[in-house]
C-alpha cells in the first residue's frame, strides 16, 4: 500500500498504482507472463532482473543436474525424471473419471477438481 506519496501511474488492468513508469512496467508482467531473464545455466526464467540473480547464487552452491537430451539443468532427481516425460511423453496419471492423463501427480489432482465442481452443479 502507498503512503501519501502521489500516485503517477496506474495499471490498466487492476488498478494499481505506482509512483514511477519503471515499476509499473514490472508489474504488467504479472498481467502478460513475460520473463525476460533468463538462466544462462539452467533456462529458468524470470520476470526481474533480482531475481534471476538471487537465483544464479544456487548455482553456485549446489550441483546441477542435466537432462541428458536438451542440456537444461535441475537440481534433483525427481525433478529431471518429472521433466524426461516431456521429451518421452510419458503421462503415467490417469484420471479415473474421463481417462486423461497427465505427466505430473499434481496436474492430475488439480484436474480431478473440475470433476467435482461438475458434480456439484
Amino acid at each position: 500500500m502507498l503512503g501519501k506519496e502521489k500516485i503517477l501511474h496506474r495499471c490498466s488492468i487492476c488498478n494499481r498504482g505506482f509512483l514511477n513508469k519503471s515499476n509499473i512496467k514490472v508489474h504488467l508482467r504479472t498481467h502478460t507472463g513475460e520473463k525476460p531473464f533468463r538462466c544462462d545455466t539452467c533456462a529458468k526464467a524470470f520476470r526481474q532482473k533480482a531475481h534471476l540473480i538471487k537465483h544464479q547464487g544456487i548455482h553456485k552452491t549446489h550441483k546441477m543436474l542435466s537432462c541428458s537430451i536438451c542440456n537444461r539443468g535441475f537440481l534433483n532427481k525427481s525433478n529431471i525424471k518429472v521433466h524426461l516425460r516431456t521429451h518421452t511423453g510419458e503421462k503415467p496419471f490417469r484420471c479415473d473419471t474421463c481417462a486423461k492423463a497427465f505427466r505430473q501427480k499434481a496436474h492430475l489432482l488439480k484436474h480431478q477438481q473440475i470433476h467435482k465442481r461438475i458434480g456439484r452443479e
